[in-house]
């Protein structure tokens, strides 16, 4: 985010990805883990990418990749990250990123004091198969695991689902919230466990 010039940096979220000849982010881990000469490197870079384009109001969010210790732009869009991004950051954080992404554009200066500092693990569902969707089971049973905070499932009885090409082929997401990142994808992990896609297949 961007405010009169001054950069602010909001937090690295570190990505899980399925290569199956497609680019699928299956896992969200917030805040993601770096050391410090890697987040000095991330935040110079980033900073340099910023005045390039000149934003001077504004949010960003960009997608980078760490190649032979050189931070590499992979994307940049101008709005926050989809999905379940400012749930993901506010079960974090605490703040609010979506609205305070709003005051800037009512020429407002965003207020981005941390009233928290969770372990976020975010887990997105895809499936193996292809077919007409009969039902879901679980989602009331992956919400009573200790630390998970939402259980999102996308897609209606009667739709057509498949195995993943593309990111819209993620079907169910599972947030959880811990003290250390390694508990909160347990937990998102092992209530994922409980999430069944019921098909009439093709």
């Amino acid at each position: 985010m961007v405010y009169n010039n001054e950069i602010k940096f909001l937090g690295l979220v570190e990505q899980e990805v399925l290569y199956n000849g497609r680019f699928i982010v299956t896992g969200y881990s917030f805040p993601g883990k770096v050391d410090m000469d890697e987040y000095r490197s991330l935040y110079a870079g980033i900073s340099k990418i910023i005045e390039e384009i000149g934003l001077e109001n504004g949010s960003c969010h960009m997608e980078m990749k760490l190649v032979s210790g050189e931070w590499k732009l992979i994307e940049i869009n101008p709005r926050m990250a989809g999905g379940e991004m400012n749930r993901i950051i506010e079960e974090g954080t605490g703040i609010n990123l979506l609205e305070q992404i709003l005051k800037i554009y009512l020429g407002e200066e965003p207020i981005l004091l941390e009233k928290k500092k969770k372990q976020v693990y975010a887990k997105y569902l895809t499936i193996g198969s292809r077919g007409k969707l009969l039902k879901i089971s679980g989602k009331e049973q992956a919400l009573m695991h200790e630390g998970v905070r939402h259980v999102h499932i996308k897609p209606l009885e009667g739709r057509i689902i498949t195995s993943p090409y593309s990111m819209g082929n993620r079907y169910a997401c599972v947030i959880a919230v811990s003290e250390t990142a390694e508990q909160a994808e347990e937990i998102a992990l092992e209530a994922a466990k409980e999430i069944k896609f019921y098909l009439e297949p093709f």
